[in-house]
C-alpha cells in the first residue's frame, strides 16, 4: 500500500501515534513508508539514551540504500501543549498560595 508523506512538515506526536505501525524495529516503530521515504517513531526515551523523547527519524532511499535524512522531536499540537501548560501553571500557583497561607496563618 502506497502512503503519501507530508513534504517538509513535521508530523505531530498525535498524528504519528494515530498511524498504524507498519513494522517494528529494534527501538522504533515504522509509521510511514512511501517506498522512498520512511518515518520512524522511537519507543525509547531520554532515559534510554535518546537525545529527546518522541524522536522521529526520516529515512530516504538513495541509490538503493536507506539513509537517516532528518531527526526531530515530535510534539503535541500547540493548542494542546498550551492547555497542558496553563493547567500546570494554575496548579503551581494554587499550591504556592496554599503554602503562603499556611506560612502566614491565613492572613
Amino acid at each position: 500500500m502506497k502512503q503519501s508523506i507530508k513534504p517538509f512538515t513535521p508530523y505531530t506526536l498525535n498524528e504519528l501515534e494515530s498511524l498504524p505501525t507498519l513494522s517494528v524495529g529494534q527501538a522504533d516503530n515504522l509509521k510511514v513508508d512511501t517506498g522512498t521515504v520512511r518515518v520512524w517513531l522511537s519507543r525509547c526515551t531520554v532515559e534510554d539514551g535518546e537525545p529527546y523523547n518522541n524522536k522521529v527519524t526520516i529515512e530516504r532511499l538513495i541509490d538503493g540504500y536507506w539513509f537517516a535524512w532528518h531527526t526531530y522531536q515530535a510534539q503535541k499540537p500547540y493548542a494542546e501543549r498550551l492547555r497542558e501548560s496553563r493547567k500546570a501553571l494554575a496548579s503551581e500557583v494554587e499550591s504556592f498560595l496554599d503554602e503562603l497561607s499556611e506560612m502566614t496563618g491565613g492572613a
